[in-house]
């Protein structure tokens, strides 16, 4: 049996015109990817990890593979301050959706109460929807 790790379909090809998807990419850009070809307004977070998708499009615990470096650790020589800094940011956004007190997405959701303003109403902890 074939190994297939993630595969995008599309049944009208011409959603995926233009689209630029790094050669190797790992599954926590799909949302971003997915929503912004549907032309969906993304929160903070996910705007965060397309706008670093190109720089490091492989994020995983053990490794990162970017287009220069190739596969890489963070424990290797020459560690790149940058990718610290979006790593440290994908955990404070991280924390912040999941338990935190959802500063990051205030300004998105400032309009969710009305119905014509196109945006979600995130429930946070102790809300109902």
């Amino acid at each position: 049996m074939a190994d297939v790790p993630c595969l995008l379909w599309a049944n009208k090809g011409e959603v995926l015109d233009g689209i630029s998807i790094p050669e190797h990419l790992s599954p926590a850009y799909i949302a971003p990817l997915l929503l912004s070809q549907m032309g969906i307004e993304m929160p903070p977070h996910l705007r965060y990890q397309q706008q670093g998708m190109h720089d490091n499009p492989v994020v995983h615990r053990h490794f990162f593979w970017q287009p220069e470096r190739g596969v890489f650790t963070l424990d290797e020589e020459g560690s790149d301050a940058l990718l610290h800094t979006y790593l440290k940011d994908l955990e404070i956004f991280q924390y912040d959706v999941s338990w935190g007190e959802h500063y990051s997405l205030r300004e998105w959701n400032n309009d969710a109460s009305s119905p014509s303003s196109g945006r979600h109403h995130v429930v946070g902890p102790g809300e109902s929807g």
